[in-house]
């Protein structure tokens, strides 16, 4: 499988996200909260907490399912809501909207908190020991808002190319309502 491609998610998809319609396992409902936005198999994979082969196979079956469409890689041209590549446009992330970065009152408070775990280890390593406490922590949404509150200046000055994760990891949170 080229992990070039890009997974979008279809009606049903969108539908299994928002309503829990189909009662899918935690591995393939992953891979769908990834792709509120679409995103190459390759960001899936290293997004998840999951082996890469359980991902692959979920991929598989969420696209024979017709849960998600996996569009073979096209010969590159700037996307409006791909990730910013160029250093300047990385550090203009922030200023783009804070409500990119606003979590809303109506989530899913467990799946957030595992998402933004998941986020802050990928990003981080070993150094997120502290904001992965934090979360576990969390069991409100206003708890989720005041650790975001410090993860964001973090995130913006040690590791400013991954803003527009975060923001896509937001924006599934904001899904999970």
């Amino acid at each position: 499988m080229d992990h070039s491609a890009v997974l979008h998610l279809t009606d049903k998809g969108a539908d299994e996200v928002a309503h829990r319609t189909c009662k899918l396992g935690i591995k393939p409902r992953s891979v769908l909260l990834f792709l509120q936005h679409p995103q190459s198999i390759a960001f899936t994979l290293q997004k998840t907490v999951f082996p890469e082969a359980d991902i692959l196979d979920a991929i598989d079956k969420l696209a024979s399912e017709g849960f998600i469409i996996v569009e073979a890689p096209s010969a590159p041209a700037p996307r409006h809501n791909a990730a910013p590549t160029a250093p300047q446009a990385v550090a203009a992330a922030p200023a783009s909207c804070a409500a990119d970065y606003a979590i809303n009152d109506d989530i899913l408070v467990s799946e957030a908190r595992f998402l933004l775990i998941d986020f802050c280890v990928d990003c981080f390593g070993m150094a997120s020991e502290k904001l992965a406490e934090d979360l576990r922590a969390c069991k409100s949404v206003s708890a989720l808002r005041a650790v975001l509150k410090e993860l964001l200046p973090l995130v913006g000055t040690q590791k400013p190319e991954q803003l527009p994760a975060l923001r896509d990891i937001i924006r599934a949170i904001n899904d999970t309502a």
